[in-house]
């Protein structure tokens, strides 16, 4: 296995940098806040775009937040997306319609469904982006919980993860390991050749 990335063949320049980070909080209520922040940056004085201000190098031109409060059956009880900078005054002017979550399930293909609330024409490109990054952190901050809440016990519906990447595949040796019910033995296994 390699270590990190191999060294840049060319010389270069740094250019743009995007940032992702979530956070997933467990409330003294039994509910779950789960945050997400993209921005980007340019390295570079960035001039004035469609008649809007210049962005000098450094200063965000997204700075997109977006908090989902959920319990532990992913159903989304607050949804609030939040726009600090974008490129265009008006950048932010879709965030509200992020309330209409409200009431919605986090699970599986859930963002098909939500394309008319939030994406496309309805919202904005980088909270869209960020939506599926909190959704994912979601599951990861609340997996705990929600596997005591369980007894430890797996519900009637396959791992989430099942079949997600070759780790997870259902003829995976992790597979067999924590979940044998669903492992599919199979001669012929998946290599990087």
């Amino acid at each position: 296995m390699s270590v990190g990335l191999p060294p840049a063949n060319y010389p270069r320049r740094l250019m743009h940098i995007r940032t992702i980070e979530c956070c997933g909080y467990e409330r003294d209520d039994g509910l779950w806040d789960i945050e997400g922040r993209l921005t980007d940056r340019k390295t570079h004085f960035w001039p004035q775009r469609a008649g809007e201000r210049d962005l000098p190098a450094g200063d965000p031109a997204h700075d997109m937040r977006l908090r989902l409060t959920i319990d532990l059956d992913m159903v989304i009880q607050e949804s609030y997306a939040y726009t600090a900078a974008g490129p265009y005054g008006d950048c932010g002017a879709m965030s509200d319609r992020f309330a209409l979550l409200k009431g919605r399930r986090i699970a599986r293909g859930w963002t098909k469904d939500l394309a008319r609330l939030v994406g496309g024409v309805y919202g904005c490109t980088h909270q869209w982006e960020l939506l599926s990054r909190v959704a994912a952190v979601a599951y990861q901050s609340t997996n705990g919980a929600r596997n005591k809440r369980r007894g430890g016990q797996m519900g009637t519906e396959p791992p989430r993860n099942l079949n997600t990447c070759h780790m997870y595949a259902s003829t995976s040796p992790v597979v067999f390991k924590r979940w044998p019910e669903y492992y599919t033995p199979s001669t012929e296994l998946p290599t990087n050749k």
